[in-house]
C-alpha cells in the first residue's frame, strides 16, 4: 500500500459529480453499479423525520440509511465526539466494510457502498462481473493483504485509493448524478454538504460510516430492539438536531426491506 498522504495528494485534484440526496437516484447507482435491489426486495425510501410516527411510514425495516448534513454547522462538533465518552470501541475483528474517502464530491457514492457493502442482502445480489462486485473483491483483497495493529486503517485507506480509480463505479456514479432532479454543480465545485452511513455490524451495534474521519468508523452502540432506523434517530437527535437548533439542515434516506 502506497503512503496515505501520497495517496490523499495523487486525487485531491479529482472530484465526482456529487449524488443528488434523492431515493431514486441512489437506487439508479445501485442498479448501474451491478446491485439491483428490487431482486432481494430492498429500496432506497426517504425518511420524512425521526419521531416515531414519521418511521412507521417507512414500507419495511432498514438495514441501512444515508444522512446528508451541513458540514459548516456540524463539522466542528463532530472533533469532539470521540473524547465525549459517548463513542464506544470499534469492535476487534468485526467485519466491516468500511474506506476512506480521497474523491472530492464522492460521499454520496461512498454513502451508498457503504450501505450495500454492508447488508449481506446486497452482497448477495450484486452481479459478479459488475462495478460493484469487482471492486468489492479488489477492496476485499487488499484488506486481507495487510497486516499489523493498525491494518483496518491500511485497509480503509487501500479501499479508498483503489475506489479512486474505479472507472466502473465513477462511470456508475456519474451517470445517477447527471439523472438527479435537480442541477448538478460543476464538476470541482466545492459542496458543503456530506453524506454519512449508518450499518449495523455483526456484532450487533450501530456505526457511522464517514470516509472523512481520520478516526475511522464510529460505534454509538447496540441496535436497540432490532430497529436500526429508531437507534438512528437517537443518535441524530442527539448528535445533529439538538447541536443545530434552528440551523439544523438534514436529509436521510432509508435502505429498507419492501415487503
Amino acid at each position: 500500500m502506497a503512503d496515505p498522504s501520497a495517496v490523499a495528494s495523487k486525487h485531491a485534484r479529482i472530484h465526482w459529480l456529487p449524488l443528488e440526496s434523492n431515493p431514486d437516484v441512489f437506487t439508479q447507482f445501485a442498479a448501474r453499479a451491478g446491485c439491483p435491489l428490487h431482486r432481494v426486495n430492498l429500496e432506497f425510501c426517504d425518511v420524512f423525520g425521526f419521531d416515531d410516527e414519521l418511521l412507521m411510514m417507512l414500507p419495511g425495516p432498514a438495514v441501512a440509511c444515508v444522512l446528508l448534513f451541513d458540514t459548516k454547522v456540524f463539522d466542528a462538533h463532530r472533533e469532539t465526539q470521540r473524547a465525549s465518552g459517548r463513542v464506544l470501541p470499534t469492535t476487534e475483528g468485526i467485519d466491516l466494510f468500511y474506506i476512506k474517502q480521497f474523491v472530492g464530491n464522492a460521499c454520496g457514492t461512498i454513502a451508498a457502498v457503504h450501505s450495500m457493502l454492508n447488508a449481506p442482502e446486497c452482497v448477495a445480489a450484486m452481479e459478479p462481473d459488475a462495478p460493484l462486485a469487482m471492486f468489492h473483491a479488489a477492496a476485499r483483497g487488499v484488506a486481507a493483504a495487510e497486516e499489523g495493529d493498525d491494518k483496518a486503517k491500511k485497509a480503509a485507506e487501500a479501499g479508498g485509493a483503489l475506489l479512486a480509480e474505479a472507472e466502473g463505479l465513477h462511470a456508475a456514479s456519474e451517470d445517477s448524478a447527471a439523472g438527479g432532479q435537480t442541477e448538478a454543480p460543476d464538476l470541482g465545485a466545492n459542496v458543503d454538504h456530506h453524506f454519512v452511513a449508518f450499518v449495523r455490524g455483526n456484532d450487533g451495534n450501530l456505526y457511522e460510516l464517514d470516509g472523512r474521519r481520520p478516526d475511522g468508523p464510529v460505534n454509538w452502540g447496540p441496535v436497540k430492539d432490532g430497529d436500526l432506523m429508531k437507534s438512528v434517530a437517537e443518535v441524530v437527535k442527539r448528535e445533529f438536531v439538538a447541536v443545530a437548533g434552528e440551523n439544523c439542515m438534514l436529509n436521510c434516506i432509508a435502505l429498507c426491506r419492501s415487503g
